[in-house]
């Protein structure tokens, strides 16, 4: 197609309406687990944007950051300013939306139902005029443990014997440490010695749903920049707050209350800390590099959260706990 013609389509794509669509149904996907779906999406646009992760739930994170209302007035104005300079290659560049005109035909298909659960609220955007809120359902949807192949953690295969072993899952229930999970993950067993400055070499750490309750020895990793820890019982977060280097951090569904050691951590630029037990992000408003937070399935006042969109950061919330 000729540069007007691709100018007008990524006018209307790039609109807050198909981005407001586009995103709603990213949400709904992540939200019925379909993360081979999230997968495909991925692959779909990898010819323009490059998301080589692993983890579904930066898949999702990813992909939202991508296509977050909030970011339509800015992408509109670059391809207004690449179509007035004639430069069809850099528009080009933002065609990847293109691909996912057909999102709404997608099927997504729940996982198998829970007990109903009191105060189900519905997920769907609000235009709130300076912003988008989300409706999000309550914590215990994401609590049900079914996760499989297509859940939240998927080991590399040559892993795959040492977590399906029963007595390491057996040891890995006893000594539920950052420290244990990494012997268990590298050797198999818990009765080696490990130096704990081997740590430092680790530059990506994903140890999501791997049962642990503690961080201890998660202080070495000094030079860890992507962090996946989601999916476990963790409550106390106190030991991240010497890992400088972290731009990404995924830490959804833990026990966690307080955030205080995030307030260190000034590359960080996504952090997921969706359904946790969180009521105070102030920690964050001090992180200059910050892009994207989750904060669905916690109790964050309006104030804070307005603090946050002000300094441009694509938030995702629960409508019930952020309604002004």
């Amino acid at each position: 197609m000729n540069i007007e013609e691709l100018y007008s389509h990524l006018k209307n794509a790039y609109s807050d309406k198909n981005l407001n669509r586009i995103t709603g149904k990213l949400i709904d996907i992540y939200r019925a687990k379909n993360f081979s779906v999230l997968r495909d999406l991925t692959k779909k646009i990898s010819d323009y944007i490059t998301i080589d992760e692993e983890s579904n739930v930066k898949y999702f994170s990813k992909l939202v950051m991508l296509y977050h209302p909030d970011k339509g007035a800015s992408y509109r104005e670059q391809i207004a300013s690449f179509y007035n300079d004639r430069d069809y290659e850099k528009l080009e560049a933002y065609s990847h939306i293109l691909f996912l005109s057909d999102l709404e035909t997608v099927k997504v298909t729940p996982v198998k139902k829970q007990e109903p659960v009191e105060d189900d609220s519905e997920y769907v955007w609000e235009n709130t005029g300076d912003g988008f809120e989300y409706f999000d359902a309550d914590k215990e949807q994401y609590d049900d443990g079914d996760y499989g192949s297509d859940g939240y953690y998927e080991p590399d295969d040559s892993y795959d014997e040492e977590y399906t072993d029963d007595n390491n899952k057996d040891e890995l229930t006893e000594s539920t440490t950052f420290y244990n999970a990494v012997k268990l993950r590298e050797y198999g067993r818990l009765d080696i010695e490990f130096p704990p400055y081997y740590l430092e070499d680790f530059e990506v750490i994903n140890f999501a749903e791997s049962e642990i309750d503690s961080l201890d020895g998660i202080g070495y990793c000094r030079h860890v920049v992507n962090m996946d820890l989601s999916n476990n019982n963790i409550s106390d977060i106190s030991e991240i707050a010497g890992l400088l280097d972290i731009k990404e951090l995924y830490l959804s569904n833990n026990n966690i209350g307080y955030i205080d050691a995030l307030s260190s951590l000034l590359q960080l630029q996504i952090v997921d800390l969706s359904n946790n037990d969180i009521d105070d992000i102030t920690p964050l408003l001090a992180l200059e590099q910050l892009e994207f937070v989750n904060l669905m399935g916690n109790k964050v006042t309006s104030t804070q959260i307005e603090e946050l969109r002000k300094k441009n950061i694509v938030v995702i919330i629960k409508e019930d706990c952020t309604r002004l």
